[in-house]
């Protein structure tokens, strides 16, 4: 008999016949992009939980609902839960990752739309990614220019260089 698969809001999880073995995810937040918050980083603890203690499970399918994105990362307006000292918060590649996990079943990630940000904690650790013709991956900027003079990190702009000036930018 097949074990019972967690009921999950945010990201519903079928178990193949017994034939199959794929267990498959499904990211269900399209209106938010498919972008994560603490429920979805809880359910994804439980499926790596789930998914290490059974059998049942040989290889993991991640998709997503929806065609604009695959998923944008963290969810800029929900978020998720952080401690209040810098020092003890974390990461959400500890909730998302199934390697951090301990799950090393296969996963599979069908990629549509737009992949961002967070979506690569999953996308970095697939053992196979199939993308669509309208998949974008990227990694959004977060380093702009400061005070010691570290070049942009954006699409389009100039890497720095080991003396933190950007290639060819005018000093």
């Amino acid at each position: 008999m097949p074990a019972e698969v967690p009921a999950l809001t945010n990201v519903p999880a079928t178990l193949g016949d017994d034939h199959v073995l794929t267990l498959t995810l499904t990211l269900n937040r399209p209106d938010r992009l498919n972008s994560f918050n603490q429920e979805v980083l809880d359910d994804f603890r439980a499926i790596w939980d789930f998914a290490t203690g059974t059998d049942d499970v040989h290889v993991i399918a991640l998709r997503a609902q929806g065609e604009r994105a695959f998923s944008t990362g963290v969810d800029v307006v929900e978020g998720y839960d952080l401690a209040k000292e810098p020092l003890k918060q974390v990461d959400p590649a500890a909730y998302l990752s199934p390697k951090l996990n301990q799950c090393w079943k296969p996963l599979v990630c069908a990629v549509q739309g737009m992949a961002a940000g967070g979506a690569l904690y999953w996308l970095n650790e697939a053992d196979i990614i199939i993308a669509g013709e309208e998949a974008t991956l990227l990694r959004p900027a977060r380093h702009l220019r400061d005070d010691r003079g570290a070049g942009a990190d954006r699409a389009g702009a100039a890497h720095p260089d080991r003396r933190g000036a950007a290639h060819g930018a005018a000093r």
